[in-house]
Formats: structure tokens, C-alpha cells, sequence
């Protein structure tokens, strides 16, 4: 389920809407930018940072976002490591 996907809108489609918090109208669609898709990532990094990673864009192809996956070891690991 994606805010920036119109394939529900298609005759014949049987895929739900999604919508997100940071449109102004849950009806709308985003438009898929730069800053539209860091405002639907920056919904999920809190929940991202507390598992200790996080994600940032790396590339924008048409409809294909893709991400790059930044990963911190949580405490406990480094903790067991310096024992």
C-alpha cells in the first residue's frame, strides 16, 4: 500500500487505497518526489532509529524508489562484543 500509488484509481483494480498523515487531504495522493517520500519516511524512522537503523533515498526511477538501509549496532551487541 503506497500514497503515491494510483493503480487503485485503474478500471478493473481491486487493490485497496492507502493514505498518509502528511497530506492535507487523506483522499489525495502524494506526487512521488524527493521531498514527498522523505515526508512518508520521516513517519517511519522513529520506529526505525529505536531498532537502530534508519533508511535514507538513494535513487528516484519513475515509480521505483529505492533506499539504502543504514544499520547501527543496538548497545547490547556493542556491550557483549567489549566482554
Amino acid at each position: 500500500m503506497s500514497p503515491f500509488d494510483h493503480s487503485a484509481d485503474e478500471p478493473g483494480s481491486s487493490s485497496a487505497t492507502a493514505t498518509t498523515t502528511t497530506t492535507t487531504n487523506p483522499d489525495e495522493y502524494l506526487e512521488l518526489t524527493w521531498d514527498n517520500v522523505e515526508a512518508v519516511l520521516d513517519e517511519m524512522r522513529p520506529y526505525l532509529i529505536q531498532d537502530g537503523g534508519n533508511v535514507v533515498i538513494s535513487e528516484i526511477d519513475g515509480p521505483v524508489v529505492k533506499l539504502q538501509l543504514q544499520v547501527r549496532a543496538c548497545v547490547s551487541l556493542l556491550e557483549e562484543e567489549e566482554r
